[in-house]
């Protein structure tokens, strides 16, 4: 094995070598040579570099009003597929006459505003699907494929009405540096990104005032918190719920957690080094004449790190079902953000100047929220929330302290634990977030009239708790403190990420919908210290105190453990959800011991008697009482048409 690494090493440099003396005249392209001081060899990452052969990587996104838009990476100067009927045939492919748009959603290099530019040599088609068409009947029989480069290519079906709901989320290998322990590699000022010294192009082990550390393994300044390659299993899970007959993937974000490379002693034993493996940039990769200092490995906000976080291990998942792909406080905009709306929002990528995103217009190219949106289907509703950029309080999850037995036991008979606010709304970022998000609870509590069942999908849980050394503490407050008195009326449950971890809380005489926690797919799960015998004995106090929102546990669950969750409506127009765990030793995936049924909707019905009209606090923003029963008994008749067409 040790002659094998020494082989590879020297293959390497002499690609190194080759690559150097064939751009000399384009060095500012690229950063040359793999980083065999971060241990580079010493584990690979396992993702294939040649991505190219698995063009067309086709999937299906969701977006407004429930339109699936179909969406395909290919190489940058390449056409875009052209979707046809499953058998071909004369007059078998698919048309603006037949509800099918095809137009170019992203291409080229992407150069924004922070430190490190983001890369994307790749195409990205979108095809949008017309309501009620030719096109949209035929997806939802599963019988449309992608013609390209003179082969067809499957896509994933679109039911009309899915019943299996895959929820998921938090998945990418957790490589979070604060310092790589460069030292004084170049004169300074040196360009950061999150702020990680980044040495410029040519850099070499000389360039290293710690080498000498390194090579000891001793080095102090290296800092941050990774996640060992052996103990990722986003691919077993996504692999694992590809074949489990899903017809929806419901993902709460979080996508890309590779900010930057993983030095081999990180002080963590956590040997991530393979994501170090360069990628070397010539000029053949840079088409528009874009400077690009590239930091090697495949991790960042660029195609590299996006097709080793995301896409080739979710590629089997992706061909399965369609997704809801939420935004994560991992993609906002200093994060993985452009690589978010390049790939996977589905609202265009420059939205006030068409779809074409270069370095003249970049600064459209990644919004700092996507506005609230449902997708509605024949007997439930996805309302889905951008949260990504909420400030976190108190440092958020990271910046918990878990101390084995220090969460605190049930109180006495009668007694509750009131979990503890982690700020006030006085103060300035949270009263800013606050009044953004109640015009997006606002927003959510009109869009809830539309269908009797609703799922509100966020990233982070507005619901969730946590141990935070020997406190049980609210996870978002921000959130809460945004809702009105009848938000969540006609929620059946909350499904959120955020939180490495499964959560369940079930509340007594449905006071408040069910919240799940699903981030235990695949990224670095948090311990769970909490003592599971108390959360029936906790009490949230939900909102602005003068809503008076308060609500039991009535049944709950903490668990780190990696999985995913599967919702199935069933016969009653339930939904039965079913939990499924991973074990680590046999990479085996099995259902878990707890589940649970979510009761249909509405958990809090609006009255249609006249007599019994909600004030007008109670009613979404800009109606009136008066009008509230007609503007029922128009939905209910609207609903009623629609549903002889489906």
């Amino acid at each position: 094995m040790k002659t094998l690494a020494v082989f590879l090493s020297l293959v390497l440099d002499a690609a190194r070598c080759l690559a150097q003396d064939a751009a000399t005249e384009a060095k500012e392209y690229f950063v040359p040579g793999y980083a065999s001081w971060l241990g580079g060899l010493a584990s690979w990452d396992g993702t294939p570099s040649n991505y190219s052969r698995y063009y067309p990587i086709t999937y299906v996104v969701f977006g407004q009003a429930g339109q699936p838009i179909v969406r395909s990476i290919v190489g940058e100067d390449d056409d875009c597929p052209i979707p046809r009927r499953r058998g071909g045939g004369d007059g078998a492919d698919f048309g603006m006459s037949d509800g099918a748009q095809i137009y170019v959603h992203a291409t080229g290099d992407l150069v924004g505003n922070n430190a490190l530019p983001y890369k994307f040599p790749v195409k990205v088609c979108s095809i949008t699907v017309e309501v009620l068409s030719a096109f949209r009947t035929s997806l939802d029989e599963g019988d449309v494929v992608l013609s390209y480069a003179g082969q067809t290519f499957p896509v994933p079906r679109v039911k009309l009405d899915p019943k299996r709901f895959l929820l998921t989320g938090d998945t990418g290998l957790r490589s979070k540096p604060k310092d790589v322990g460069l030292g004084d590699c170049s004169d300074s000022p040196l360009p950061t990104v999150y702020g990680i010294p980044q040495c410029p192009v040519n850099f070499t082990e000389a360039d290293l005032n710690v080498q000498s550390k390194i090579n000891n393994h001793t080095n102090p300044n290296i800092t941050g918190d990774y996640q060992g390659n052996d103990g990722w299993f986003f691919k077993d899970l996504a692999d694992d719920a590809a074949t489990r007959e899903i017809d929806l993937i419901v993902y709460v974000g979080d996508y890309i957690y590779r900010q930057g490379p993983c030095p081999i002693d990180n002080g963590q034993g956590m040997n991530c080094s393979g994501i170090n493996t360069p990628w070397i940039a010539d000029a053949a990769d840079v088409p528009h004449d874009v400077t690009v200092n590239f930091v090697p490995g495949v991790f960042g906000d660029n195609w590299y790190g996006w097709w080793a976080d995301f896409f080739w291990p979710a590629m089997r998942l992706l061909q399965s079902a369609p997704i809801i792909p939420t935004r994560g406080n991992h993609e906002e905009c200093g994060r993985g953000g452009y690589g978010y709306f390049f790939f996977l929002s589905p609202f265009p990528l420059c939205p006030y100047q068409g779809a074409d995103c270069t370095a003249a217009n970049i600064d459209n190219a990644c919004d700092t929220y996507n506005p609230p949106y449902s997708v509605a289907f024949e007997h439930e509703s996805f309302l889905i929330v951008d949260d990504n950029d909420i400030n976190p309080l108190k440092g958020g999850t990271d910046s918990f302290t878990f101390i084995e037995g220090a969460c605190p036991a049930p109180p006495p008979e009668g007694e509750f634990i009131v979990p503890v606010q982690q700020t006030r709304v006085d103060e300035p970022q949270a009263g800013i977030d606050v009044a953004y998000f109640s015009g997006v609870m606002s927003t959510l509590e009109a869009m809830s009239a539309e269908r009797d069942t609703n799922f509100f999908v966020t990233h982070h849980p507005i619901l969730a708790i946590a141990c935070n050394d020997t406190e049980i503490i609210v996870e978002d407050w921000t959130l809460q403190q945004a809702l009105h008195s009848n938000t969540l009326d006609r929620v059946s449950a909350i499904i959120s990420g955020h939180q490495h971890w499964l959560q369940v809380l079930e509340f007594n005489d449905d006071a408040l919908p069910a919240q799940l926690v699903v981030g235990h797919g695949g990224t670095k799960l948090i311990p769970n210290w909490v003592n599971q015998d108390s959360l029936t004995r906790i009490k949230l106090e939900v909102g602005q105190p003068e809503l008076n929102i308060v609500a039991t546990v009535k049944r709950g669950i903490t668990m780190s453990q990696f999985g995913y969750g599967i919702m199935e409506r069933n016969d009653g127009m339930d939904y039965d959800v079913t939990f499924y765990g991973l074990d680590e030793t046999t990479r085996k995936v099995g259902v878990l011991d707890f589940s649970m049924t979510i009761p249909k909707g509405p958990r809090v019905p609006y009255p249609l008697d006249t007599n019994d009209s909600p004030s007008a606090s109670d009613l979404p923003s800009g109606t009136s009482a008066n009008n509230w029963k007609t503007l029922q008994t128009m939905l209910l008749a609207f609903r009623f048409v629609i549903g002889l067409f489906l």
